[in-house]
């Protein structure tokens, strides 16, 4: 019984992961989100901020290959709605979001992978800070060209939501 409710819980987490990547590529061809000190975010990136922690914890419950299936399987998906919807900003944010989020994603398995036998939330931390910069970069400069309030928003939204979702799942 326990291993079925342990199963339940990692696929659940893993759809999770999914879905947020495909809500996040809507969201940020959607709209645009003003923040304090001139920076500015898409609004995808509250949904897409979680992604990080889900991967980690897919790690935890796979290990480092089932962390290379679900993002596989994740950037098939978001490849699949580029083609869905052809052409537009859309297509352009789900282009860009499999662009970033295949070197992001690797970058951040693999500090991961390194800093977990000291703890997990520095594991966490560490790599969500590196990889979320990686991202940022990538993310914005395909989908919106080079706006660097977009890119710092973004870079800031995302370390901190990430964070919050680390510490809650290593409390």
């Amino acid at each position: 019984m326990e291993s079925i409710k342990r199963n339940r819980r990692a696929l659940t987490i893993a759809t999770l992961y999914v879905a947020c990547i495909l809500t996040a590529d809507v969201l940020a061809a959607r709209w645009i989100v003003s923040l304090p000190f001139g920076l500015a975010v898409p609004a995808g990136v509250f949904a897409v901020a979680p992604v990080f922690t889900l991967r980690d914890e897919i790690h935890e419950r796979w290990g480092r290959r089932g962390a290379y299936l679900w993002i596989a399987l994740a950037s098939l998906c978001s490849w699949g709605l580029a083609v869905v919807v052809g052409s537009g900003l859309l297509a352009r944010v789900t282009l860009a979001s499999v662009v970033a989020f295949l070197v992001n994603e690797a970058l951040d398995t693999e500090i991961y992978h390194k800093l977990r036998a000291r703890s997990r939330l520095a594991a966490i931390l560490g790599s969500n800070a590196v990889s979320a910069a990686v991202d940022s970069v990538l993310f914005i400069g395909v989908a919106f060209g080079l706006d660097w309030s977009l890119i710092a928003g973004q870079y800031v939204v995302k370390v901190a939501l990430a964070g919050l979702v680390g510490w809650w799942v290593t409390r």
